[in-house]
């Protein structure tokens, strides 16, 4: 039997002019749909207020949160599209969804990865750069604002989420501090490939390349000794 890569092949990231922001994954029944709309509004202009004049965003969200933030940047498009967008882009700013990093291996995108809005997205990155797989990376208390526990049950976490989220959109001093963090963490991306890549070497089709070796060492040993 045959089990196919976990990470596609896809197309290799080749720098553009234009900053992707994928804020996918927000929806979740633990916080109200005004937390997550207020999320993604604070992370998309956090973005735009340390890019240089000039460098258009995409953003990418669910149909119900771009609906909310009426903003002709945010759109919703089917996967063959977001790949495209992500492999053409200078770098990305994304939430860390298991569907965001697979497919910021597939593509090489640089990536930094935005603040936790649920209970595993933190843990995910924090595993990703304890690995080398990591560009850039930021979370709540990285702004001054309490440290998420994230071992917690999911809905304490959603709650602290949901109250890192108010704080934030109530006090400008911290507003100004995500964008000054956002502004210089990204200010290197979009030299070399994603280390996020990596990943397809191990669970890809790079990891199906490297399994294909192994089995052809494994018959080549066992035809000198029969």
């Amino acid at each position: 039997m045959v089990v196919p890569p976990v990470i596609p092949p896809g197309r290799d990231w080749t720098a553009g002019r234009h900053v992707l922001v994928n804020l996918g994954g927000l929806d979740n029944p633990l916080w109200r749909p005004d937390d997550a709309v207020a999320y993604a509004r604070l992370m998309l202009a956090a973005v735009r207020a340390g890019l240089p004049a000039g460098r258009p965003v995409v953003a990418v969200t669910n149909r119900g949160i771009a609906a909310a933030l009426a903003d002709p940047a945010v759109g919703t498009y089917d996967h063959g599209t977001m790949l495209e967008l992500m492999s053409t882009a200078a770098y990305a700013c994304m939430t860390s969804g298991l569907g965001n990093i697979y497919d910021a291996a597939t593509t090489g995108v640089p990536t930094l990865w935005l603040p936790g809005a649920n209970d595993s997205h933190t843990r995910q990155v924090r595993l990703l750069s304890e690995h080398g797989y990591c560009d850039a990376r930021l979370d709540w208390e990285d702004i001054g604002l309490p440290v998420v526990d994230h071992t917690a049950p999911p809905a304490v976490v959603m709650r602290e989420i949901s109250g890192a989220v108010r704080r934030l959109a109530g006090e400008q001093r911290l507003r100004e501090r995500l964008a000054e963090e956002l502004a210089g963490l990204t200010a290197g991306l979009g030299r070399t490939p994603g280390k996020a890549r990596a990943l397809t070497d191990r669970f890809g089709h790079g990891g199906m390349r490297l399994a294909a070796a192994a089995i052809l060492r494994r018959v080549e040993r066992s035809s000198e000794n029969p």
